[in-house]
């Protein structure tokens, strides 16, 4: 994973470019000691808005204690949105690869869009067949969230899939985002992108 140090001096100094506002929030557990040695843990989380009206969100997060767990309860980096959808649906989105195509037995795990064009690039794994289909109702929200995988493979999109309650404008709201699992994102070109994308999506889901 990414020095604590460099990446959140990295993105001061990003949103210190683009003129935009940044939150770093670097927060101790209680000591503990490995192999004898004294540590302290912390949670490390930081929040980037796109504009003076927070309209979307950079946001990054990480369990320092439990980042090797690689889920979205512990470390996660990307761009997230309000939505109007039930906070109990959750969604996750990611390019299907080949063993996807090749694993027929899979196929009755997948949510699907309705969409067989988006169906047939994305795997759709959740809890709410509805709430998938009025997120992706939009050919524009399927573009922009397929544009997003081809800029970087490695990339999801979800519904709800992570806590960024200490985000004030994010809190107690359904979140979309299009974010990473492997570590935090710094290159700018990539979050200037997925913040565009995400306005693309935020606009069409209000419309």
């Amino acid at each position: 994973m990414e020095n604590e140090n460099s990446s959140s001096d990295t993105l001061k100094a990003f949103a210190k470019k683009s003129g935009r506002d940044i939150e770093f929030i670097k927060a101790p557990y209680e000591k503990s000691y490995v192999h004898w040695v004294s540590r302290v843990w912390h949670q490390r989380k930081l929040y980037i808005p796109n504009n003076p009206k927070g309209t979307s969100f950079f946001v990054s997060f990480a369990d320092a204690r439990s980042v090797n767990l690689n889920s979205e309860d512990v470390l996660y980096s990307g761009v997230f949105i309000p939505i109007p959808l039930p906070s109990a649906a959750k969604i996750t989105m990611r390019k299907k690869d080949i063993l996807d195509k090749l694993n027929v037995f899979n196929k009755k795990k997948f949510l699907k869009s309705g969409f067989s064009h988006f169906d047939a690039r994305v795997t759709i794994r959740g809890n709410d067949s509805l709430s998938t289909q009025k997120l992706l109702k939009s050919r524009k929200v399927q573009d922009a969230i397929f544009e997003a995988f081809n800029k970087e493979e490695s990339l999801a999109a979800g519904i709800n899939t992570v806590n960024a309650d200490f985000v004030p404008q994010l809190k107690n709201h359904s979140l979309f985002g299009i974010y990473s699992l492997s570590g935090w994102i710094l290159e700018e070109e990539l979050i200037e992108f997925l913040f565009e994308r995400m306005e693309e999506i935020r606009e069409r889901l209000q419309g």
